[in-house]
């Protein structure tokens, strides 16, 4: 608090300072006139560099900063600096910080207040490096580069659609990962070995007591994924584009105290998933060749994706089927014969799945979503039973038995 209130005092002087020499050019106080290295000093205290230099370090004893030159590249901040202000350096691209300051410090030549475990005040807004935009705590991967380190003391990293990075490092301050590092060849993840919120395991990145999933690499070479027995809740199948079989152990469950396996719409899963394998134990969730569905088998919860049968036939205990529980099984399978007595087929509100009528002018209301997924497949149904009324309510194609 006393940190704080000092900085906002040193402010305040600044802008009286500037106040009082608003209509006239600023004017050294007492004997101290434009310095050969450029700067001007205001009451001993207040220094301002105008100079036309590339590099520049602010005055011993000066304890508020202000830049003021076309020139300046690089910034060195003496231990007695408390605040900082930029009026005008549009080629400034570096600060340093003497290790000896109490108020700020400089990350990847970026300036930040020093309680950054709290909050980062950030001064400069051009990108810290060409690999990494850091805003405050959180960082954002904006690189082309094959490997990268998250920066030290980045908090929070994301990283998105990325299809260049194969590898990734994890540092120390790292604690979130904000839904899974994501990059089409992400083939490897590192982590620092000082980090105390995460832990890797074959290549896989979970939280330090292996409850949950952090980020499996989308390029993991591994085609099984057994799902460590610690992990008692899944938001979704796990696995990367060479995943094939999936294992789900007894104790294990799809969702959450706020999110049961009934409140689903969808569950995601791999591009190339041909089986989904479901300890018999397993209270809330079962296999029938690899198909996913609750323990009643009354809802179909996930066809995998890579399976090659180009017919599927829903077994005769089916009354509900996940709107995206084929979704992209289209490479590959084309019929589905369906039971009598489907009643549902859960359909995504466009306030989850929102698309844009001018790139999909099909899609108008949520039934044309359902219709949209399903395009490339034809239904097998019993003509007039339930099945039949269910899916003619989205217009889907139906061909009768």
């Amino acid at each position: 608090m006393k940190k704080t209130i000092a900085i906002m005092l040193f402010v305040l002087l600044s802008v009286v300072l500037y106040s009082c020499n608003s209509t006239t050019e600023r004017e050294p106080i007492g004997q101290n006139p434009l310095t050969d290295d450029g700067w001007i000093t205001y009451n001993g205290t207040l220094g301002e560099y105008v100079g036309d230099r590339k590099k520049a370090t602010s005055p011993d004893n000066v304890t508020a900063v202000i830049i003021n030159s076309e020139s300046l590249q690089e910034l060195h901040l003496s231990a007695d600096v408390k605040t900082f202000e930029i009026e005008n350096a549009p080629k400034l691209k570096k600060i340093t910080v003497s290790e000896e300051n109490e108020y700020f410090v400089a990350i990847n030549g970026k300036l930040y207040d020093k309680e950054y475990a709290d909050v980062w005040e950030e001064y400069l807004t051009h990108p810290n490096s060409a690999d990494w935009e850091i805003s405050g705590r959180f960082a954002t991967y904006i690189g082309t580069s094959a490997k990268t380190v998250v920066p030290n003391r980045v908090r929070e990293v994301l990283v998105r659609d990325n299809n260049t990075l194969e590898e990734i490092h994890i540092s120390k301050d790292v604690e979130d990962v904000w839904g899974g590092i994501r990059g089409e060849n992400l083939k490897k993840i590192t982590i620092d070995n000082e980090n105390k919120h995460f832990k890797l395991i074959d290549g896989i990145l979970y939280d330090k007591d292996v409850t949950k999933i952090a980020s499996y690499p989308d390029a993991h070479p591994a085609k099984k994924y057994v799902v460590p027995s610690t992990i008692k809740e899944l938001g979704g199948i796990p696995g990367g584009k060479y995943t094939e079989e999936v294992m789900v152990h007894k104790n294990c469950q799809m969702g959450s105290s706020l999110w049961d396996l009934e409140d689903f719409e969808f569950i995601t899963a791999p591009e190339n998933l041909k089986k989904v394998t479901v300890d018999k134990e397993n209270s809330q969730m079962s296999d029938i060749d690899g198909v996913l569905f609750n323990k009643e088998q009354t809802t179909l919860l996930v066809y995998p994706l890579g399976k090659t049968e180009t017919t599927y036939t829903v077994p005769s205990s089916v009354t509900k089927i996940l709107d995206l529980a084929f979704l992209g099984s289209y490479r590959y399978l084309k019929t589905i014969v369906m039971p009598d007595d489907i009643t549902q087929i859960a359909n995504l509100s466009n306030e989850f799945y929102d698309f844009d009528p001018g790139y999909i002018p099909e899609i108008n209301s949520e039934e044309d979503v359902v219709k949209w997924h399903h395009r490339h497949l034809t239904f097998i149904v019993a003509e007039n039973s339930t099945t039949h009324k269910t899916l003619a309510e989205f217009g889907l194609n139906i061909e009768f038995k």
